[in-house]
């Protein structure tokens, strides 16, 4: 398979060959190619707008997507999902998706998208981004999800204070007070 090929090049090769002094030939390769530009959508990083809602409330995960390709993209769709792990897939559960218009190539042009969603009323800790469907010619999926953003119920009640607060003296906090469903995070 001659280089052209290999990189990904089509075209047209002109080879022409000149004799000198009936002594020597000299051949002269000239190759015009076509460099084959792909896009490729690369999803950033998702956002919530809260990260511990109350069960039933609102709150708004956004999500953006580049082209870092060469050659520009077709329209598509982003999904946003929900997930039990912090790895956000499309087999993860679908809550929402939104249309993408065209994007140029080398990153020039970025989609931002807003959506509102509903906390769910289950006890639990979520992780929350989206992905974006491929386009022809896209030859690098890979980044076609977003890392994810993690929603979790807010803890209730208050830590319990023991001790007189005097120079010298040691106060002592429980958080026996505290219920959180998701786990309390000692520091």
């Amino acid at each position: 398979m001659n280089s052209a090929k290999r990189l990904g090049l089509t075209g047209t090769r002109i080879t022409v060959a000149l004799a000198l002094a009936l002594t020597a030939v000299v051949t002269i390769s000239v190759t015009h190619a076509h460099a084959t530009s792909h896009p490729d959508l690369k999803m950033g990083n998702a956002w919530v707008s809260d990260e511990t809602p109350s069960p039933g409330s609102n709150f708004s995960l956004e999500a953006r997507v580049t082209n870092e390709g060469d050659g520009d993209s077709e329209a598509t769709t982003m999904r946003f999902y929900r997930s039990t792990d912090s790895t956000i897939t499309s087999s993860d559960t679908e809550l929402a998706s939104a249309a993408v218009g065209t994007l140029a190539a080398e990153g020039n042009e970025t989609y931002h998208i807003l959506v509102s969603l509903t906390a769910p009323s289950e006890v639990g800790r979520y992780y929350y981004g989206a992905c974006v469907d491929s386009v022809t010619g896209e030859t690098d999926t890979a980044d076609n999800c977003s890392a994810s953003a993690t929603v979790s119920n807010p803890a209730t009640g208050a830590p319990t204070i023991s001790g007189t607060a005097q120079v010298g003296q040691t106060l002592t906090a429980s958080t026996s007070g505290i219920t959180d469903p998701d786990g309390l995070i000692e520091s």
